[in-house]
Formats: structure tokens, sequence, C-alpha cells
């Protein structure tokens, strides 16, 4: 979504009698974002009558979003959906993969941006994101800030990782004991309200996704009417990062659906990073390779883990990922 465009809303939230709404006029896409993702603040918008239909494009030196032109016509949600459709490949359907969601309750839709699009964001993680270390060992979860981070020898990142990963014996067959991670990351919503990195293409990506098209392209896909909000982490797992078994339950933030959209090229199963679901017995139930430009979908909450990324991998696993919130 261009910064500049005007979108009517309404609000409603704690400040206002219940079922109340109160029209407040036009917001620029900033400040809808921050709205939007505000505990406790629903917000509807419509693109405002006036608006005229154009790419969305997002200036950051000599980069843009979504500035390809559509090729062919489609009469897919996506192709109708003016901003959306510059991101998303314009063939995508989204009845046949919400069929498989909602049977499975997890689903890895293929070749869901535009490829120019796709290649685009890939750039960013690998050249211009400043990665943070998130870690959770047993003195609960916390992130290693960008320049402490940076200042780590190999040395250093290892006894941190070997933390994460130890475990006693007599608490790994507890769940929340059991816990643990190791990844690079990058919290694009906390980043974008504290007005950090004003450049950076993530902050364009998650306007977008809060967007009323795409919020909309997320209801259809899913066929989850409640959806209004939607956050995303851009993540870097390297050599020795995992993410172990956990179900994404948070009985505060109302978590829908969990996504992670596919940003490695030419993955190999063996060299780890897998998004694994699991039962209640330990056993496997299904596995996605992080294959380029998928979106992995599932229903929260599931059983799942990202395998340890082996020692051999030759690239870094690169994703966005979050959730879709009531």
């Amino acid at each position: 979504m261009h910064r500049g465009d005007r979108l009517d809303r309404t609000v409603s939230g704690s400040g206002h009698k219940s079922g109340a709404q109160v029209n407040h006029g036009r917001i620029d896409a900033q400040t809808y974002v921050r709205m939007a993702l505000k505990e406790g603040t629903r917000v509807s918008l419509t693109l405002s009558s006036g608006l005229r239909q154009r790419p969305a494009v997002a200036h950051r030196g000599n980069a843009t979003w979504g500035g390809t032109a559509l090729h062919s016509p489609s009469h897919t949600i996506a192709a109708r959906l003016s901003h959306t459709a510059q991101m998303i490949d314009p063939h995508f359907d989204p009845a046949p993969w919400r069929a498989v969601l909602q049977r499975d309750g997890r689903v890895q839709v293929e070749n869901f941006l535009q490829p120019v699009e796709a290649q685009r964001l890939r750039e960013c993680l690998q050249t211009q994101v400043p990665w943070t270390l998130a870690l959770r060992d047993a003195d609960g979860p916390r992130t290693l800030d960008h320049a402490s981070y940076s200042m780590l020898d190999a040395a250093g990142v290892d006894a941190l990782l070997a933390r994460a990963a130890s475990v006693p014996p007599e608490q790994d067959t507890s769940v929340g004991e059991r816990f643990r991670f190791a990844y690079d990351s990058y919290m694009m919503v906390r980043a974008y309200q504290e007005g950090r990195d004003p450049g950076l293409l993530l902050h364009r990506v998650l306007e977008l996704f809060n967007s009323p098209e795409y919020v909309a392209l997320m209801r259809e896909l899913t066929g989850e009417p409640r959806i209004r909000r939607i956050n995303a982490q851009a993540s870097r797992y390297q050599r020795g990062h995992f993410l172990r078994y956990h179900t994404d339950i948070d009985s505060t933030e109302g978590r829908l659906y969990a996504y992670v959209i596919n940003l490695s090229q030419h993955w190999h199963a063996d060299w780890g990073g897998l998004l694994q679901f699991v039962d209640d017995d330990g056993r496997v139930l299904d596995t996605y390779l992080p294959r380029w430009n998928t979106l992995s979908l599932f229903k929260v909450p599931a059983g799942h883990a990202v395998s340890l990324v082996a020692p051999w991998a030759a690239q870094q696993r690169l994703a966005i990922t979050g959730w879709l919130l009531l």
C-alpha cells in the first residue's frame, strides 16, 4: 500500500460503548496499521471512493513495492484487489487451497507471490535487515539486539545456542520446559511502531498485509471471516538454529492461523529447517520443506517444530512469518 493512500475508517474500542462505532474520517496507511495492530482496537476500512485504482508503490531509494504491472487478465480474487494483486501471483485462486486447509488444518500454497516481488523480499532479508537473535533458554525468552549480536564472535554465538538447546532430561517431558528456540529475528510490528529503519521494505510489507484487500484475501483463503489483523516478523535460520515443539496457543493475542512465506531457494531436505507437524503422541504427521515462494498456513493450535538447521546447510532459511489475528 502506498504511504499516501487514504482510507475511510470506522473504529470501535474499549473507549466506546459495546457495539458503538465512530466514524473518524480518513487516515493514512501508517495510522491504520498502528490502530489495527493495537490490542483492543477494532478497525474496519474500505478504500475511499475517491481513491484512484493504481499499483501500490513504496519508495525506498531505487526500490519499489508492486512496481510490476500485471501482464495477463485474471478473474481470481487476487487480481481484483488493486494493491494486493501487485504482490500476489495474478493466477492465485484461493478455492482449491482453502479446501485442503479446511480438510487437513494446514496447507502449503505454491507460487504465492509474483516472482519479482519474492526476489525483492529475499534480497531485503539477505542484505538489508538489522537482525537480532531471538532466544529461549532456561531463563525464558529474550532478544539480543542488533548491536550486541554483531559484536559476538562465532564462539560467543555458539555458547548462546548451546545454552538454548540444553534442557535437563527431567525437564524434557514438559512441553513448557522443552520449548526452546534460537534464530535470527526482525520484529516487524515493533520496529514499525517505534519508527526504526524507516527505509526498510518490510515496513511497506506490513502495511500491505494489514490493508483491507490483503485481509479480505486471507479471509477468502481460510474461510475465516473474523480475521482483522496480521502481524509479522522476518526470520533467518542459520546453521545450529531451531524451534522446538509448541502449539502457538496464546490466550491474549487472538491467533487464528499461523503463516510462513518461504523465501529460500533450492532448499534441501537434509539441511534441516523443516516445518514438522507433530501429534500428541510425538508422531510426525506432516513435513513442509521451506520451498521457494510458498505460503505455509495452518490453523492454531497445532503441534509443530522447525528442525535444527544442519552444519552443512549451504543457505540461510529466510522467511516472513506471523499470525492471522482476531
